[in-house]
């Protein structure tokens, strides 16, 4: 069962690249929180001494967005992800100027599944979808963690610039 599902245009995918980069100097972990209303990353250092949120409201950031939730809670869902396997799937050619004149390999969207079945692995499976309509796949296995997460009073949060 699909827990999360959502896609992120081009530029959605350049700034969740963003926050990752930035997250990365905090942890390798990277945790996920998926509510109806938004989608939380968070990283906390081994010292427990530092750390940063990027929160995106689904209806501003994300083309599509779809929260189901699972059995034992409906109101959000909780995992923790490899920092580094993010970013290596995030890497991408969007607003890289190396690869501007190849306009057909830019990316298009980026449509990500969560899913959590009972007595399997829950996965990540992302694919990112070029303008050329070639597309790159990508399964991650996910470690479940329900736990609640922790509030912390310093948070970094991504706010859209105000329009001049």
């Amino acid at each position: 069962m699909a827990v999360l599902k959502f896609t992120l245009s081009e530029d959605g995918v350049s700034v969740l690249r963003d926050a990752l980069i930035c997250l990365g100097k905090f942890s390798d972990e990277v945790s996920l929180e998926a509510k109806r209303d938004r989608l939380v990353l968070t990283a906390l250092n081994t010292s427990k001494s530092a750390y940063a949120s990027v929160a995106f409201a689904t209806n501003r950031f994300f083309s599509k967005y779809h929260y189901a939730g699972v059995a034992q809670n409906r109101d959000k869902f909780f995992c923790k992800l490899y920092n580094r396997v993010l970013l290596s799937l995030f890497r991408s050619r969007s607003g890289d100027p190396l690869h501007e004149r190849e306009k057909d390999t830019t990316i298009d969207r980026c449509d990500v599944v969560i899913t959590d079945e009972p007595g399997k692995k829950s996965r990540f499976v992302a694919q990112i979808v070029f303008r050329n309509g070639e597309f790159i796949s990508k399964t991650n296995p996910v470690p479940i963690a329900i736990a609640i997460a922790i509030a912390i009073a310093i948070t970094i949060a991504y706010r859209s610039p105000p329009k001049e």
